[in-house]
């Protein structure tokens, strides 16, 4: 029957597809395989039963409340897209039932009490700490759609800085040695070509060498371009996941909110140390070639 088409059996979890059987509670009108139905001997939508509500008029339900998580959805990524690209400092849409946002606010607007993995916004607000405007509808965003991809400019230019900046360290360190790595073949073509300093053991017209630096180009390229659109993700895993562990771990709700400050947050000095510690790598690394 086509009315049901695509609909799920609840008894086999199945999909009802065009030419299949279909039998439907003459109570709720739930649908099933007829073989499905047979086998109950009854419907087993009890819940419905319960409530007194037919199986049609849920389906209408829910249609109706997922078309308005989109329209929402959609109001929102138009509202960053703005934002982004230079807009007024303040989002003017009426988003999430009449909620508009508001820098001034510690949730910027949002609902501090809303869940996000085992978190809840107002913790996400405490961890943030600066740029929430930016941030937080970001992360409801990605919630309510379950899309991972979003532009980060500092993403694509320093994924290292960024990181490091965000007290993300162990991304922070990823990138900075795929950097390093990436930058060796052009270090050593730079040493021999342009500084004329004789490598032995180098041959830059060799395959090896050419396919190396053919890996390297492409690396170099591809993982900038990575960071540049998960980063916005990977900072609100990385804040899901610290905080979690924070609550498991803060002996009183007072060390868990003063641990949240300093855990989260951003630190520009970090930049400085992530810069003086790809400088000592390069050295290092460069002594190396110089004296293999």
């Amino acid at each position: 029957m086509i009315a049901f088409e695509g609909e799920k059996c609840l008894v086999c979890g199945q999909e009802m597809k065009k030419d299949d059987e279909i039998a439907v509670c003459p109570e709720c009108g739930t649908p099933y395989h007829r073989a499905c139905y047979l086998e109950k001997g009854q419907c087993i939508n009890t819940a419905l039963h319960q409530s007194g509500v037919s199986w049609q008029k849920q389906q209408e339900q829910e249609l109706i409340r997922r078309k308005s998580e989109e329209k929402r959805a959609e109001q929102m990524e138009q509202a960053l897209e703005r934002e982004q690209n230079g807009g007024s400092g303040m989002f003017q849409e009426s988003l999430y039932d009449g909620v508009r946002l508001d820098s001034e606010e510690p949730c910027v607007g949002l609902d501090p009490t809303e869940e996000y993995d085992g978190v809840t916004m107002g913790e996400l607000a405490e961890f943030v700490h600066t740029n929430k405007f930016y941030y937080l509808p970001l992360f409801r965003l990605m919630k309510m759609t379950g899309k991972r991809m979003s532009f980060n400019l500092s993403g694509l230019f320093f994924p290292e800085l960024y990181f490091a900046n965000r007290k993300m360290w162990v991304m922070a360190i990823i990138s900075l040695v795929l950097k390093i790595l990436f930058s060796i073949p052009t270090w050593l073509e730079m040493m021999v070509s342009d500084m004329g300093i004789t490598l032995s053991w180098l041959n830059l017209d060799s395959p090896l060498f050419l396919n190396c630096a053919r890996v390297s180009s492409i690396g170099a390229l591809i993982f900038p371009l990575v960071c540049c659109v998960f980063a916005n993700y990977w900072y609100y895993r990385f804040a899901v996941k610290r905080i979690r562990k924070l609550k498991q771990t803060a002996p009183t709700e007072e060390d868990f909110h003063t641990e949240l400050k300093v855990f989260g947050g951003s630190k520009l000095s970090n930049i400085a140390i992530i810069f003086v510690l790809e400088m000592a790598l390069l050295s290092i690394l460069l002594f190396c070639i110089e004296n293999i």
